[in-house]
């Protein structure tokens, strides 16, 4: 019994060994940034308005975060843009799309219903998260039809199933050659680890330090 278990935790740390978290960040920042074109357009066309969303941080300007700067004068009016053009939400959502159910690429009506199940119930816990954790709210859905307090609703979990099939069916193997292309350059990885870096700072900026940089 003692040998077993030592068995299935040598496999396992064997497994954690040979896994490509360089890949997995990689389809992180290319699915959040297309995400983030996704979402960004479709705002732009329903409401004739650019917003920031995301981790792209270009509301604020130069006052906000050097409150000594007067707001009235020209260089406390200047716009300060830093972040990344991600949604993070995409990322996180292709990451588990990809690794729990790309075994249904060949069954896209499969494919759809796991997606459109398993990536509500994410947007759903995500949103408990931010507002019993972060005491945040990012989406609204009380004015869609079958909604549940507005965490979720119909229109976003036929949306999620759709972007499953299209994940699994023609993103992923787009990002694998964008993949199995960039990390041919010998400096890649540490691109992607300090890419990492700045969307963890990114992160703790929107979600933790300073939740109002982006206004709702």
């Amino acid at each position: 019994m003692k040998n077993d278990e030592l068995s299935i935790t040598g496999r396992i740390i064997d497994d954690l060994e040979e896994f490509n978290y360089i890949q997995l960040l990689t389809y992180l920042f290319v699915f959040g940034f297309l995400g983030w074109i996704f979402e960004t357009t479709v705002v732009l066309i329903n409401f004739h308005e650019f917003t920031f969303r995301g981790l792209f941080f270009a509301y604020r300007n130069l006052h906000y975060y050097l409150p000594s700067i007067s707001a009235d004068s020209l260089l406390g009016r200047v716009r300060v843009v830093w972040g990344l053009p991600v949604i993070d939400m995409y990322g996180y959502g292709a990451i588990m799309i990809i690794y729990s159910l790309r075994h249904l690429k060949h069954e896209p009506i499969k494919l759809f219903f796991f997606g459109m199940g398993f990536m509500t119930l994410f947007e759903l816990l995500g949103s408990y998260f931010c507002s019993d954790i972060l005491h945040h709210s990012y989406w609204n859905y009380s004015h869609e039809f079958m909604n549940f307090q507005g965490r979720i609703c119909l229109q976003s979990a036929v949306v999620w199933g759709i972007l499953s099939v299209i994940t699994i069916q023609w993103l992923k193997p787009q990002a694998d050659k964008l993949y199995y292309k960039w990390q041919k350059n010998p400096h890649y990885s540490k691109v992607i680890i300090i890419l990492t870096v700045y969307f963890i700072l990114c992160s703790l900026t929107k979600y933790v330090i300073d939740p109002g940089i982006i206004p709702n």
